[in-house]
């Protein structure tokens, strides 16, 4: 039996839900306590956060947390570097698959499909864009691209709405019925590391703790990278 009782409470960007969803919840739930996630861009947890929210744990980009702990809103001796997630581009499950190995490829592709799929919010449409201006094509693109405030870009994939999505790798692979065309050329890939930390004056900092202790196992490890990031650096 379980003394603990008390849920505990997550910030998370999406990164890491492919994985979360595999099991590794369910398990901590199991063998710990219940845990209730909110998921959102680390744009969105910043403002969160910022209009006064808080719970037991973030997980969020590196940068993110660097701010957190200079408002001494997270613990510093909590911080944790957990995955490094990576971008790529996913198209309905049995479509043929675009060729996007090199960057005159992968701009091909943006500009054959009929509609592109990225988020605002999030740290892969923001990147995505400035890519989009540094080649001209920015305007061409988002007249027919099918935007989300936040959330997960493959969606429209099902929904019919778009060709492509662009998002991270396991971002993408949380959406049923697509599949991962693979990821962004070398020359424009781009990896967002992202750290779980305990936030200052959390209701249930030693289970947050056995959390996090929790994510640096064996089975947890396997599967952040059975679904589509990479795990930290040693």
């Amino acid at each position: 039996m379980k003394e603990q009782t008390h849920a505990l409470k997550i910030f998370s960007g999406l990164a890491v839900r492919a994985a979360f969803d595999d099991g590794l919840l369910q398990h901590f739930s199991e063998s710990h306590a219940p845990v209730t996630v909110e998921w959102n861009p680390t744009t969105v947890i910043e403002a969160k956060i910022a209009r006064g929210e808080s719970a037991d744990l973030i997980i969020a980009t590196t940068s993110a947390i660097e701010k957190l702990v200079q408002k001494s809103l997270v613990r510093n001796d909590s911080r944790t570097r957990l995955i490094d997630a990576y971008l790529g581009v996913a198209v309905a499950a049995g479509a043929s698959k675009p060729k996007i190995g090199t960057i005159s490829e992968f701009l091909a592709a943006l500009r054959q499909a009929r509609s592109v799929a990225w988020s605002i919010g999030g740290q892969s449409g923001i990147y995505l864009e400035k890519i989009l201006a540094s080649h001209g094509m920015l305007d061409e693109i988002k007249a027919r691209a099918s935007t989300i405030p936040e959330g997960f870009t493959a969606e429209k994939i099902v929904t019919g709405q778009a060709d492509l999505a662009i998002q991270q790798v396991s971002e993408l692979m949380v959406v049923k019925g697509v599949d991962i065309v693979g990821p962004f050329p070398d020359e424009l890939q781009t990896r967002t590391p992202f750290e779980i930390a305990i936030f200052e004056g959390a209701a249930e900092p030693d289970l947050a703790q056995a959390f996090i202790d929790f994510l640096g196992g064996t089975e947890a490890k396997a599967s952040f990278v059975r679904n589509g990031v990479e795990l930290a650096a040693a």
